[in-house]
């Protein structure tokens, strides 16, 4: 599904641009993830994990643009990738396709700018015009500032999933499920 451009103001006056990536964002894209894997161990993957092609990036955005159940949507400021977010079917089975899974990551540049409730709130409107009764999503516990910004748009603690990531030092982190009902 194809995001529109909105356009917002961020918390230092910035303007913020949201709308779907394109294909020429590929490149973009692909060095945003992999800056965002490294600024924080809050993400799934460590930065050398990301290891698609361009060519695969394409056919991920296309992908994408085509879904009738899912979208992809980019924050640029100043032209440039800073965030991104996901909607997704979790499965399409008549017993669940009623919920979306959500993923977001911001580049800590732009942490604490509004940037993450913007793409968070369009995301949620997007998922219910989709026809979606919930969002899940899954958090790092100890991400408070993650936690509080999900809080704020209506998703509620639903339970832990202990010891779920293992860090390269050997220690483990649990991971929060959370839903929101849309």
């Amino acid at each position: 599904m194809r995001i529109e451009e909105t356009t917002y103001i961020s918390n230092n006056g910035k303007k913020v641009v949201l709308r779907s990536p394109e294909i020429s964002d590929s490149k973009d894209l692909l060095e945003y993830l992999v800056k965002c894997a490294g600024e924080t161990d809050y993400l799934g993957r460590y930065p050398e994990e990301i290891n698609c092609t361009l060519e695969e990036q394409d056919s991920h955005i296309s992908k994408y643009l085509e879904d009738k159940k899912g979208f992809e949507i980019s924050a640029f400021v100043d032209n440039k990738l800073v965030a991104n977010g996901t909607i997704y079917c979790i499965r399409e089975n008549m017993k669940t396709k009623h919920r979306a899974g959500y993923g977001i990551a911001v580049l800590k540049d732009y942490w604490d700018l509004g940037i993450g409730h913007m793409l968070t709130k369009c995301c949620l409107d997007h998922a219910k015009k989709l026809g979606y009764e919930q969002v899940e999503l899954q958090v790092v516990a100890s991400n408070k500032r993650a936690v509080h910004v999900y809080e704020q748009h209506g998703f509620k603690i639903c339970g832990t999933i202990e010891n779920a990531e293992k860090l390269k030092d050997g220690t483990y982190r649990d991971l929060l499920m959370m839903i929101c009902k849309l």
